[in-house]
């Protein structure tokens, strides 16, 4: 028959290998709006050597740099900033890949 110390080390394997997934997988992205001042980190300011859209929120001394991952919301933010900087409220899910903050961006609106 089945012995049931084979049966426990099979239940304790599948635990083990559920909760490295979770954590290989890291946390879920978190819904967060943003406001600060957009721009192209190559059109407009020359930080970077690709086109990559971003929104610069500071506070006192302290900056965070969100990076606009490519989408079609991402695409009209590009063309709406084109070589300015303007301030913009962007909405989107939030995520930290090592030490950037990626903002999947689901709507922005420029401010007047």
């Amino acid at each position: 028959m089945k012995n049931p110390l084979f049966r426990t080390a099979t239940v304790v394997t599948l635990i083990l290998g559920m909760a490295a997934a979770v954590l290989i997988a890291g946390p879920a992205p978190q819904s967060i709006t943003v406001s600060g001042k957009g721009r192209c980190s190559k059109c407009g300011t020359k930080e970077t050597v690709i086109c990559q859209s971003v929104v610069v929120v500071e506070a006192g001394k302290e900056k965070a740099v969100y990076v606009l991952v490519d989408n079609a919301v991402s695409d009209e933010f590009h063309k709406k900033v084109g070589t300015a900087t303007k301030a913009v409220t962007v909405t989107g899910t939030l995520q930290r890949v090592g030490q950037r903050l990626k903002l999947t961006a689901t709507k922005f609106e420029m401010a007047e």
